[in-house]
């Protein structure tokens, strides 16, 4: 007996299924192409800047920027007359209000100063490079960091002050001994700095604690399995970023570590995640990528410099990059050329389905922009800006329930400061 309607039936699914995997398999070819178009190759790698050079060859090649405090000022002439003694040149002063952005990006800059009282350290903050603000040391607390090439000009800042007088004095009679350490007749040239100290008195918070190298081998063990796992990407994401913002805070070595690591493991999931590599870049996001891209973006850009990934690495971990946010692109459609123009002329409130992916592709454009000159992030930058744009003109968005109403406002305000369009807070 013969069955011609389920004969029938079963040719035509075959078919349709047959023409559905090969536009699948061309999707997928075509997505790949784009990719590798995008991705930077060992050539084209951005140099570190890892060196800064504050006196060269007799002159000075860095400036002295304070704030305008008694105390402050106090203290960078104490830096100032350290380095005149190591290497017979004085480095000019300034106060923070003397000192253009656009003039401190291009010469190396010696920072004195926090969140509160000098504009380019909180410039750094709200860009996530420096923790210093009123809470972050204590009284005698301090912080040195190194932040190297944060604008993509080539040139470093030096931070060295603390959050209160008391600390501030400290660092800089640190700062001094490593100037009189390191410097010679017309030459000084400082590397690699992360030393921060905390003390209880008047500290917003407790100190952040540290981590031993078992407890380090232990948590991630536990979480590479986790990143490893169909769609839990997301639960180890959040250690990642833990490990991170543990590392930028306390400089200890075994959060860089437990960072780097679990940076390996994102990179290992997405080589070979048959979901992520099968069903393209357009798949439904059951990691929810969108919420964390501007995490991983923001703590590379941080640690690239810190000396834990070697150069192919660094080329790995940068085209991750790029493929994060190119999925945020093509998963909300942004590749198209009406969502393009619609959202970069956007003059409503949002929600946070758009504000994640935007923060996403803000900061993954930034750094791909200042480092590497890349063309094709100025669509992903014009659509951030238009979502944002709209919002940062309402105290309320689209949502009005529990975090829902929350997390487009936060996002804001790291647009706003970030950028430095302060349109929201002003309004």
């Amino acid at each position: 007996m013969t069955y011609p309607l389920l004969v029938l039936t079963l040719a035509v699914s075959l078919a349709v299924a047959s023409t559905v995997n090969a536009a699948d398999a061309k999707k997928l070819a075509d997505e790949t192409a784009l990719l590798k178009s995008l991705e930077i190759t060992p050539g084209q790698l951005k140099p570190l800047v890892l060196d800064t050079k504050l006196v060269e060859d007799g002159k000075a090649a860095a400036v002295i920027c304070h704030a305008a405090d008694p105390a402050w000022r106090e203290a960078a002439a104490l830096i100032q007359k350290a380095v005149a003694e190591a290497t017979g040149v004085m480095l000019p002063m300034k106060t923070e209000a003397e000192l253009s952005f656009e003039q401190a990006d291009s010469q190396n800059v010696i920072l004195l100063g926090h969140l509160d009282n000098n504009r380019h350290v909180a410039r750094l903050y709200h860009n996530f490079f420096v923790c210093l603000d009123v809470g972050f040391t204590g009284r005698n607390g301090h912080e040195i960091r190194s932040v190297h090439d944060p604008f993509g000009t080539k040139h470093n800042y030096i931070l060295a002050s603390g959050s209160f007088a008391e600390g501030t004095r400290k660092a800089a009679q640190a700062f001094a001994e490593l100037v009189r350490q390191k410097g010679s007749k017309g030459n000084l040239t400082l590397g690699r700095l992360l030393e921060v100290t905390f003390d209880a008195q008047d500290r917003a918070s407790p100190a952040p604690r540290t981590l031993n190298e078992k407890q380090r081998e232990d948590l991630v063990s536990t979480y590479r399995k986790v990143m490893l796992s169909p769609g839990q990407a997301r639960t180890a994401v959040a250690r990642l970023v833990d490990y991170g913002v543990g590392f930028r805070r306390t400089g200890d070595r075994e959060y860089g570590l437990a960072y780097r690591d679990m940076m390996r493991a994102l990179l290992e999931y997405y080589r070979t995640d048959e979901y992520i590599s099968g069903d393209g870049m357009a798949r439904y996001d059951r990691d929810f990528r969108d919420s964390w891209t501007h995490e991983v973006a923001i703590l590379w850009d941080l640690h690239e410099e810190s000396g834990l990934f070697g150069d192919q690495e660094r080329l790995d971990m940068t085209n991750l990059l790029i493929r994060l946010g190119l999925e945020c692109v093509i998963y909300q459609g942004w590749n198209r050329p009406d969502r393009l123009a619609s959202w970069a002329k956007n003059q409503d409130i949002v929600h946070n389905h758009n504000t994640f992916p935007a923060l996403g592709v803000l900061f993954v454009g930034n750094y791909l922009k200042r480092h590497y000159d890349a063309k094709f992030v100025g669509d992903w930058l014009a659509v951030a800006h238009g979502i944002f744009n709209g919002q940062k003109h309402s105290s309320k968005p689209q949502e009005d329930s529990a975090g829902y109403q929350w997390l487009p406002i936060i996002h804001v305000m790291m647009y706003s400061l970030a950028t430095g369009d302060l349109t929201f807070f002003q309004e």
